[in-house]
This record gives C-alpha cells, structure tokens and sequence, in this order.
C-alpha cells in the first residue's frame, strides 16, 4: 500500500501542475445562455468553476459583497468615493453599496478598472470589452462566434479581417458605442434614414432595440407608428414596430419586430444591436477600435 501511494501521490502532483496553469491561462471560453444573458464558468482569481456573466451595457464589474467577500482579497484594491447610488438595466435597478478600483483575472485574461458592489446580483458581471490579454498581446482580437457559442482571443492571422464589415467604435464608455448609419421601412409604408450612434449589447435578445428618448423624434418626423405589444391577458408589455426592412451599416434584416424601450437609455445612443443581428462571428477590435462582423 505505501508503495502504491508513493507512486501515484507524485503523478496526482503532475496532473495538478498541468491543470492549475492550463485554467490560469484560459482565453477561449465556452458560452451557455440564460435569461437571454451569455456567461462562462472559469477561475475568477484564481478561484475555479466560477460562473461568470459577460455584459456590454456595465460601467464596471459587478458583484454582491457575499460574492465579493469569497473572490477578492479587499487589500488589493482601492476605494472609490462614488455619488451612484443605482445602476440600472432595462430590466434590473441595483442599488449601489461600494465601489473599488483594482485587477482581477478571469481565466487567463485580465480586468482592471472599477468593482461595483451591489445588491441583488450574486454572479459575476464583467464588461467584456474591458478584458485583457496581458499574456499574449497579439492575441488581442475578441471573437464571438454566436452559433457555436464560444468566445476567444485570436491573433489577425487567424482569422481573414479583410474581408468582415466593420463598425467604427466611438466610445466604450459604457459601452461599445459605434455610429452608423439606419435605414427603416415599416409594413404601412413609411420609410426613412438616419446617422446615429448604436451600441454592440451582448444582453440584447433582439436584433435591434431603440431608446425611445433618443429615437421618438425620428420616429414622429416620419410617421413610423410606434406599437403596443400585450400578453394573452390583454397588458402592455412592451411598444415597437415591425420592420420589414432594417439596415445597420451593411447588415441587412427583414421582416423583424424592434422593441422600444422607455427605461434603459445610454448617452448619445438611439439604440443597441444585439447578438441575433449577426450572421457567423463578430469581432471587438480595441486596437483598431472598431467592431468587425460577416
């Protein structure tokens, strides 16, 4: 039996040097989706099988104190005096306990910037445009690709950018803000072209989805007629249009239902392109600062 263990304790030692790096150094993910959101499970400094949520829409990480409490070592980061009391989403308000500034790892990849503490939020919330790859500055480019559900750092040699359409990105503050120009035919004859800013939202379950703040006086100029859409007991819940042509850039789609939304709005945006609009792969290029697609 001793001798048994003699021998197996050093190969349990191998295999546990081989996989502790290979965890540390992950920069391709495998995606699943809930609740239209997409996240991965993955070592959060250092701590593995930690289910992290990627977002577009954040100005920060975010995080509840229980969670905070088992992944981050507080003395590794600074306090920020903040006046936010809220972040809210289109669906969520989180009310703000704390902010931090500092880096954290997410698998091989690197954060750094603010950590907001918050209730009712007990995964991990990370702006994926703010993620590094401090191991392989080459490999900078980040790809998702929606139909296989993955999401990795590439190298330009891998992938062939020449030939992908491509977004300008003005800000990424909160979020990847690019303008472009939108093109709009609803089903009663109105149609019309705009120049605007859109934002690239992983969160979004729609192609596309308008601020109504930002595009109600679009819409009135030119008599698009904005909707109510009911559940089977009658109740608004949500207002859009159907569109029978829509073209962001040179992304065409036809024949899909844009909601417009009164809550979530993000400055100088009229609205957000969500993961369905895309056909194949997308990619954020935040050396070049541009968003490529098919």
């Amino acid at each position: 039996m001793r001798a048994f263990l003699k021998s197996i304790i050093p190969w349990s030692l191998i295999v546990f040097v081989m996989v502790c790096p290979a965890l540390s150094a992950q920069t391709s993910f495998k995606l699943s989706k809930k609740d239209g959101h997409y996240f991965t499970t993955t070592s959060v400094n250092g701590v593995p099988d930690t289910k992290v949520v990627l977002v577009s829409c954040s100005p920060g990480v975010l995080v509840d104190s229980d969670t905070f409490g088992r992944l981050f070592d507080e003395s590794h980061l600074d306090v920020v005096e903040s006046d936010r009391a809220q972040i809210k989403s289109d669906t969520e308000n989180y009310a703000v306990e704390k902010v931090y500034n500092g880096k954290m790892s997410i698998g091989g990849l690197s954060y750094s910037g603010d950590i907001y503490i918050v209730s009712g939020q007990d995964e991990v919330c990370v702006p994926v445009h703010s993620l590094r790859n401090e191991a392989d500055v080459s490999a900078n480019l980040m790809r998702f690709n929606f139909k296989k559900k993955t999401f990795d750092f590439i190298k330009r040699e891998d992938v062939a950018i020449d030939n992908m359409h491509r977004y300008k990105i003005e800000d990424y503050t909160p979020a990847p803000l690019f303008n472009t120009t939108i093109e709009l035919a609803d089903t009663y004859g109105h149609e019309a072209s705009t120049k605007g800013n859109m934002v690239f939202d992983l969160g979004n379950g729609t192609p596309v989805f308008f601020y109504r703040k930002a595009i109600a006086p679009f819409m009135n100029e030119n008599g698009f007629k904005i909707l109510p859409a009911r559940n089977r007991e009658g109740e608004i819940v949500a207002l859009g249009i159907y569109a029978g042509f829509c073209k962001i850039g040179d992304r065409t789609l036809r024949d899909i239902s844009i909601g417009i939304t009164n809550r979530a709005w993000i400055r100088d945006a009229l609205g957000c392109v969500g993961p369905s609009a895309f056909k194949g792969y997308v990619i954020i290029d935040p050396e070049n600062d541009e968003i490529l697609y098919e």
